[in-house]
């Protein structure tokens, strides 16, 4: 009887200090899960509040990949008119030149009255020119008519302000080629919308003013087109 209330004893000790133990084990696992402290309505508002100022990933460019530049096209600017190949001016001395009215002329296959009035005029300026400097006037040439307008719609639809063809051909082989052995020399413009602007124009540059009044030369011949830049100009001289 004794050892079985010992037994008892025993026993009911075991499940009381299991209890405890137990007990003990709860405040410290709570303490542990909860040793983070919440945070307070206002570090939760600071937080919200750099959240929302953060930009959103989309509006930002990734590395590597640049920005399409706005394509625009400029419109093409007008060169100025011009006489001289290389840039260069010259003086400005000439005579005051006369508008007048030429007669239009055999305006050729193709080629716009207006365009042979103006030819017409050039070399009416030109003589008047010439007649100040005591050179007799120049007689139009038909094949040197033949052989500038040629030129002139080479230069037009090329757009090169120059002598020499697209092909090589110079100034005497064109004249010669349209039945002219006697040439003499070229003047050449583009830009100039009247005949008294280009012949201006000539009259202005020391080269091609000494050639309009070289009183040895006595033919010529001036042809006009369009193109780029406006009116392309050619006169071409001969010594028969």
């Amino acid at each position: 009887m004794g050892l079985l209330a010992c037994i008892a004893s025993v026993l009911l000790i075991g499940v009381v200090i299991g209890r405890l133990t137990a007990t003990a084990s709860e405040p410290d696992e709570l303490y542990l899960r909860n040793s983070q402290p919440s945070p307070s309505a206002r570090a939760k508002a600071a937080l919200a509040e750099a959240r929302r100022e953060r930009p959103p990933l989309e509006h930002v460019q990734r590395f590597g990949t640049p920005a399409t530049p706005e394509v625009t096209s400029s419109p093409r600017r007008r060169r100025n008119p011009s006489t001289m190949i290389d840039g260069s001016g010259g003086g400005s001395s000439y005579t005051t030149l006369n508008p007048g009215t030429a007669e239009q002329g055999d305006a050729g296959p193709g080629l716009p009255g207006s365009f042979a009035g103006m030819e017409a005029e050039v070399v009416r300026l030109v003589n008047e020119q010439r007649a100040s400097s005591g050179c007799r006037p120049l007689r139009i040439d038909s094949r040197l008519v033949r052989s500038a307008r040629v030129h002139a719609t080479e230069m037009a639809v090329s757009g090169q302000f120059t002598h020499t063809s697209p092909g090589g051909t110079t100034p005497w082989q064109r004249m010669a080629a349209a039945g002219y052995a006697d040439s003499g020399a070229e003047t050449i413009a583009r830009g100039y919308e009247t005949a008294i602007e280009v012949v201006r124009g000539w009259m202005a540059g020391p080269r091609d003013r000494a050639t309009l009044l070289n009183c040895r030369l006595v033919a010529t011949g001036v042809g006009v087109s369009t193109g780029v830049d406006g009116l392309w100009w050619t006169e071409d001289f001969g010594y028969s």
